[in-house]
């Protein structure tokens, strides 16, 4: 849904992060993606998120699609096991 809410948002293209981690909310923590605009976290999904607090990583949206669209799908936590080789090789190469 991140995504494709970026799609949606051309004008924010090179602005945003996209990211995976964990939303935790009142009823606890669940994995999540979501996009963020410095500090901000825009969320698609849960639009009136109360009491919710975002710790991820964030990722360039173009090289999460990349590598989404060359497993054949979308979401890094879900399907850690065909990500993480190319995300720790993403977080390997920040400085």
């Amino acid at each position: 849904v991140a995504l494709l809410m970026l799609e949606q948002k051309p004008e924010l293209h090179g602005k945003l992060s996209y990211v995976e981690g964990l939303a935790i909310d009142p009823t606890g923590p669940q994995p999540h993606a979501w996009l963020s605009l410095g500090d901000e976290a825009l969320d698609s999904t849960w639009p009136s998120a109360y009491m919710t607090t975002y710790f991820g990583v964030p990722f360039d949206p173009g090289w999460v699609d990349l590598v989404s669209q060359a497993a054949g799908v979308v979401g890094m936590l879900a399907e850690w096991k065909l990500f993480s080789k190319p995300v720790t090789d993403e977080l390997l190469t920040r400085n």
